[in-house]
């Protein structure tokens, strides 16, 4: 789910319970909280898939020079280094002592570590080539009603969907962006005309995914999974995780901005 899910802007932010950490809960106790959720290994696969993405990209593009410069502008800005320390802070300001223990007892268990174990397969670099195998054969031996149930109980549960097309709308924006040809005004109203279209989609792309992605768990602990996500407890973490990664993207438009004139102003002055 982690990786799958990663999101941008919505409005999580009306239904956070916000609080702070205390100083007695340290940055490594956080960053061990950051990496047990499989937010590292996202950050750290973040170029891998940025790259694939423009492949795919330049494959439909009219102008694959310009996939090439956007991807290629994100990823000079991108810092695994200060996404981690945008989460930290993130999660410090944003959690009391509390829920911060409860959520590590949680990431703890059992259930926690076997379906993020499970997840982090989306951040291999062959994901994409086994999840295209996998779809074959799931049309000739496709799964049980009850797992169909479940998969779908799960997206729902943990707003898959929405948030996946918040994260796509984000992407695109930063790369529009990174090349500083962007009109927001313009881009604004093509993202409101593709939302609808989008989330049609990506529905469907979340379900058949999971279907990869879980296809080694049990029924039961995918519903238990996607119980302990419709929880209090389960919808803050859903909250901080997105939140979090929105404030660590939100700063890549901005650095490649600083980027894009600083080389002008060097080749204006040489």
């Amino acid at each position: 789910m982690k990786y799958l899910l990663l999101v941008l802007s919505f409005s999580l932010y009306a239904s956070l319970t916000y609080g702070a950490l205390p100083a007695s809960i340290s940055d490594e106790q956080i960053n061990q909280y950051i990496e047990k959720i499989g937010l590292k290994d996202t950050f750290e696969s973040l170029p891998d898939q940025m790259l694939a993405m423009g492949q795919q990209q330049k494959l439909t593009s009219s102008d694959p020079a310009a996939v090439d410069q956007s991807i290629q502008e994100i990823m000079a800005v991108w810092n695994i280094e200060d996404a981690m320390a945008i989460t930290k802070a993130y999660i410090r300001d944003h959690s009391t002592k509390e829920q911060f223990s409860d959520l590590n007892e949680w990431q703890n268990s059992s259930l926690a570590k076997t379906m993020t174990g499970q997840e982090l397969q989306a951040t291999q670099p062959n994901f994409q080539a086994d999840l295209m195998h996998y779809m074959g054969v799931l049309q000739t031996n496709p799964p049980k009603q009850e797992v169909v149930s479940a998969i779908q109980n799960l997206v729902k549960n943990t707003k898959m969907t929405d948030m996946t097309v918040e994260l796509i709308v984000s992407i695109m924006k930063s790369m529009a962006l990174a090349t500083g040809d962007s009109e927001t005004e313009k881009f604004e109203t093509m993202i409101a005309q593709m939302k609808p279209m989008l989330a049609g989609q990506m529905n469907q792309q979340m379900i058949m995914t999971s279907f990869y992605i879980y296809r080694n768990v049990s029924t039961e602990q995918l519903n238990e999974y996607a119980d302990f996500y419709k929880s209090e407890l389960g919808q803050h973490e859903l909250d901080l995780m997105w939140a979090a990664f929105n404030e660590t993207f939100n700063c890549v438009p901005t650095r490649s901005e600083e980027r894009r004139v600083g080389k002008e102003c060097r080749s204006r002055w040489s």
